[in-house]
């Protein structure tokens, strides 16, 4: 019999330091890939503008030209899995149950939201619209500047402005808390708020990423929500109470995702690159 102990034991486990996803908040989730591994997703075309012509014969709108289109397809590749036993020995039913579910708590933790956020950050700064390098290195005095010479690539690329996200190595992030402009303003740093979040700068949400997992060369990432497809099609989580040839419950994962930049939408990510 299988037991899924991921909500039983998701509130109640501290044992090494470990952070939650860091990027699920800033997935986008517009498309249903329920059923499919491969979803096409279709952008309609437009055509330029004419100069009426109050002249002209019957085609006083111009030229009619045909509406086309552009497929992209989404084929998702990351289906990942995970098992490892617990060996009875001389302990209570209870003791194993609980080191069982600690377990699992402890794998997602700290090596499967791990994985699926370096993984997503990846893709994402690899199909980003625009870049921007400084021309320096970045210091606390010019750290702000490139935030918000990178955000505006988004907005020159018609981007909402709501919903969008910084995701930041830690070394940029101290020089940017460090800024004179920062150093006072209670919109960053005021209060450590859920998913990782600690502010806004520039309208945008503040996320510390480890350097480690960051692409290499990217001081931070601004994205917007809905410029991605980032499903997960599967993640499923068992502790087997009683299997063949143990003597101990065997606990078992699955999770199967993907991350995709949409063709039509890339402008809503730009990175910002550490000068070489």
């Amino acid at each position: 019999m299988a037991i899924n102990y991921t909500e039983k034991y998701a509130s109640k486990i501290a044992e090494r330091f470990h952070l939650g996803s860091l990027t699920d908040s800033a997935c986008g989730h517009d498309y249903d890939f329920v059923g499919a591994k491969t979803v096409k997703v279709y952008s309609v075309d437009t055509v330029a503008l004419n100069d009426f012509d109050r002249t002209a014969g019957a085609n006083r709108f111009g030229a009619v030209a045909n509406l086309g289109d552009t497929v992209q397809e989404l084929t998702c590749t990351q289906d990942k899995s995970f098992t490892f036993a617990i060996d009875a020995g001389d302990q209570s039913d209870q003791a194993i149950n609980k080191a069982a579910g600690k377990a699992l708590r402890r794998q997602i933790d700290e090596v499967v939201n791990p994985t699926m956020d370096k993984y997503r950050l990846a893709k994402w700064a690899a199909g980003a619209g625009s870049e921007h390098t400084p021309a320096a290195a970045l210091t606390k005095n010019t750290i702000l500047a490139a935030v918000i010479d990178t955000n505006a690539l988004l907005t020159e690329g018609l981007v909402p402005t709501e919903n969008r996200t910084i995701f930041i190595a830690t070394d940029a992030y101290k020089l940017l808390v460090q800024a004179d402009a920062i150093v006072g303003n209670d919109e960053l740093g005021k209060k450590a708020v859920s998913k990782g979040e600690v502010g806004e700068v520039d309208g945008c949400v503040v996320k510390p990423v480890p350097n480690s997992w960051m692409p290499e060369g990217v001081a931070f990432i601004i994205k917007y929500r809905n410029c991605t497809a980032d499903p997960v099609k599967l993640k499923h989580y068992d502790v087997l109470e009683k299997v063949q040839g143990f003597d101990g419950p065997v606990v078992q994962g699955r999770v199967y995702y993907d991350a995709f930049v949409l063709e039509a939408k890339k402008a809503g990510i730009a990175v910002c690159k550490y000068p070489a």
